[in-house]
């Protein structure tokens, strides 16, 4: 499991005032991204029906809010 993001919140929690959000941010995105080359590099077989209900759920996510 990573440690970058419970390590970064614990410093947010503690210097919250003078930090800005890009360590969380660049921590986050850094484990997404892990995610995504794992799972579209070290796999044998796509399954396409879990990857549209996940561009779904993303889509819905982003959606601006009304």
């Amino acid at each position: 499991m990573a440690t970058d993001i419970s390590f970064a919140l614990a410093v947010l929690a503690v210097i919250s005032t003078h930090l800005p959000a890009f360590p969380l941010t660049l921590a986050s995105v850094d484990d997404l991204g892990a995610i995504v080359i794992i799972a579209l590099f070290f796999t044998d077989h796509l399954n396409l029906a879990f990857l549209g209900c996940a561009l779904a759920g993303l889509a819905v996510f982003l959606r601006p809010w009304e």
